[in-house]
């Protein structure tokens, strides 16, 4: 898609090769894997911890782009090699793939009539109308056989290993990450019209420099980027080590020259280097110099003779045999895994299976080049022709780029997830954490009181970019909050309970004036220490965004700063003119409404989206939660809010998983995500990368 795919001209894949030790990088990747497998730091230390990791990142970055000078035994670790470090690139530009993919797309029964696909500058690459195209109007469909999912993941090279892996099988967006990889090492792929237009490089975070992260700080996305970096970090070096312990022997024994001698170290995971290259010694002085070295290293691990150390000569031993059989053994660079990740993150959607019983994820060629607006969701799965189809969001004159909706999302979710900064964005929100301390006196009242409204006593609510800036559920926990004790027996007790539970989210229906000045004045001073933790003021930011020099990156990372900045400090004068107007309500002891049965439509029309009964109401509304079921009619049949597709759904932290599939406490440890960090991000998605 455009926004997220502004990228440099992909460069030809005549490019030197380059060489590393196997060694060397397992070395680092297993460093890098305890780093990013360890507990998360205390407040205050995560940016030390990104920088250690990001450290070791480069390092290994390095190395997969240079000649090592290591004495040991090297081997072409990447070919094709270019400056952006991927092992696979294609000859001219992006651009010049167009035409394949259109013509590979209508030969597979895609609709490729209306549009085109050209450079819209700002916006990247984008479909642009050739011919008028109505609202609604079904212009754009995609059958099933042309998509990348888990399931054709399954079913191809990736197979074998899917099979044997826990985190391949738990987690479908690191599946198709590794699918990807795998059909674009392959010349013959029948995707490769599809992946040879897609971005060589993102604009997501996992790209940024360290100084354009540090224009993050003190925003609410910032914790989401450290997560995202860490879990990606963590899955490369997880599998790094997995396909390159897969492929290779525990230990080669000098049966010819030149034969090192290597000892796999499940602890360490790393290889060890016993003897130099070529061999001046015997069989049995190998084995000798094995054994002293086990020895020192079971006295290293506490003497225990079960820690797993084991010699096995002439033997290919692995916890993932089938790892050798894929095309990434000699040439899987952080640089891909990274590319891959973010080509994923950026594009992958919910799709139902063939069958309809579940959902699976998947990547949609050509429908993934529209570009965002706000509107509707206007794409949906017809199962009875097996194929995603897409109405127009709106009346499209030839020559208009037509734009879809990916969803009420914020801008922190689009920079963080998708890579661009959505100007004016009606959905956008700055999350609020709050609770009912459990020291509060009150604390059982306001507990039950909330259960029956169907709030918990503590969650992460939003102040929104439009008016109102809060919401029906966090007005009824606001007001919650705030109740005396006799305002909560009134809430608990009597033939008027329930009423005044149904009207807890409604601005119609104050529970008292004093009430309102209370949580009005909460809000207030909330939202002013929030703006208070920001190194830079709205005036300053706006100074910066005027200087020539900036990179697109860093114009997104301040643009997502001051808005966040400008909604908080629009939360805080709005918070400010209700504190008075419910003061003067309060000082002239005016009558407060009151809950009839003939007020029942006010009870739709208050704060925000609050509808009756609030019980009824999911948390998940808050950050904006719609999730892409599947269509079981034609799309053109249904109305167009329902049950839509959203690009790139599921851009989520990288690292939760999407079924309910356990892992092993050493993958869990390795792999799985930081979700406890990550909990004030994204709520679009099941999975993440």
């Amino acid at each position: 898609m455009g926004k997220k795919s502004r990228v440099k001209t992909q460069k030809s894949g005549t490019g030197a090769t380059a060489t590393v030790s196997p060694k060397e990088i397992l070395n680092l990747t297993s460093e890098l894997l305890q780093k990013c497998s360890s507990p998360a730091p205390g407040p205050g230390k995560e940016w030390e911890e990104y920088t250690q990791i990001r450290a070791l990142v480069e390092k290994i970055r390095k190395k997969q782009k240079e000649p090592c000078d290591d004495m040991c035994p090297k081997v072409a670790l990447v070919s094709n090699m270019d400056d952006i470090g991927l092992s696979v690139t294609f000859d001219g530009k992006r651009e010049d793939y167009f035409p394949d993919l259109m013509k590979w797309a209508s030969e597979n029964g895609a609709s490729v009539e209306g549009f085109e696909m050209v450079n819209f500058k700002e916006e990247g690459f984008g479909l642009r109308a050739t011919r008028d195209i109505k609202a609604e109007e079904l212009f754009l469909w995609v059958p099933r056989k042309l998509l990348m999912t888990v399931e054709s993941a399954k079913n191809s090279v990736l197979g074998p290993l899917y099979s044997q892996d826990r985190i391949l099988q738990a987690m479908g967006n690191i599946a198709l990450a590794f699918h990807l990889l795998c059909e674009r090492a392959n010349p013959n792929s029948f995707w490769l019209p599809y992946i040879q237009t897609l971005p060589s490089e993102y604009d997501t975070p996992l790209y940024f420099e360290e100084e354009e992260v540090r224009c993050l700080q003190s925003t609410q996305a910032i914790h989401d980027v450290f997560s995202q970096y860490k879990n990606t970090a963590r899955q490369y070096a997880y599998f790094y080590k997995v396909i390159q312990e897969g492929a290779e022997p525990v230990l080669h024994l000098p049966t010819e020259l030149g034969r090192r001698c290597l000892l796999q170290t499940p602890l360490c995971s790393t290889w060890v280097c016993l003897c130099p290259a070529p061999l001046d010694h015997g069989e049995q002085e190998c084995i000798s110099r094995w054994t002293r070295l086990m020895k020192s290293l079971l006295q290293a691990a506490g003497g225990r003779a079960g820690a797993g150390w084991e010699l096995c000569p002439a033997l290919t031993v692995s916890t993932h045999p089938h790892a050798n059989k894929l095309p990434l053994k000699d040439s899987f660079t952080y640089e891909d895994y990274r590319w891959a990740v973010s080509s994923v993150m950026t594009r992958q959607n919910q799709i139902p299976t063939e069958d309809g019983s579940r959902v699976t994820l998947a990547l949609i060629p050509l429908w993934d080049m529209c570009n965002h607006t706000n509107g509707l969701i206007t794409t949906g799965y017809n199962l009875e022709d097996d194929r995603c189809e897409c109405v127009a969001l709106q009346d499209f004159q030839a020559g208009d780029q037509i734009y879809i909706f990916y969803g009420t999302r914020s801008n922190a979710e689009f920079v963080t997830h998708s890579g661009f900064f959505f100007d004016n964005n009606p959905h956008d929100r700055v999350k609020i954490k709050l609770g009912v301390s459990k020291s509060d006196r009150l604390y059982a009242m306001k507990a039950e009181v909330l259960a029956r409204a169907g709030i918990p006593t503590s969650s992460v609510f939003a102040l929104h970019f439009t008016e109102p800036p809060i919401s029906a559920q966090l007005l009824a926990f606001l007001r919650v909050f705030c109740m005396t004790e006799e305002e909560l027996k009134e809430h608990l007790l009597g033939d008027s309970a329930i009423d005044r539970i149904f009207t807890l989210g409604n601005s119609e229906f104050p529970v008292s004036w004093g009430n309102e000045v209370r949580l009005w004045t909460f809000l207030e001073d909330r939202a002013s220490l929030l703006l208070k933790t920001y190194k830079t003021t709205i005036e300053e930011d706006k100074i910066v965004l005027k200087s020539p020099d900036l990179s697109v990156r860093a114009i997104m990372a301040i643009k997502l700063r001051l808005g966040e900045k400008e909604i908080l400090e629009k939360a805080v004068k709005s918070a400010a003119m209700n504190r008075e107007y419910y003061r003067k309500h309060m000082e002239e002891r005016a009558p407060l409404p009151r809950y009839e049965e003939s007020d029942l439509g006010l009870l739709e029309g208050g704060v925000g989206d609050s509808r009756l009964p609030l019980v009824l109401r999911k948390l998940e509304e808050e950050a904006g939660v719609q999730e892409s079921l599947s269509l079981t009619e034609p799309v053109s049949k249904v109305k167009a809010a329902e049950n839509g597709l959203v690009n790139g759904e599921n851009s989520i932290p990288n690292g939760t998983r999407s079924e309910n599939e356990s892992l092993s406490p050493e993958e869990s440890e390795n792999v799985t995500g930081d979700t406890e960090e990550s909990s004030g991000s994204m709520g679009e998605e099941k999975e993440r990368l």
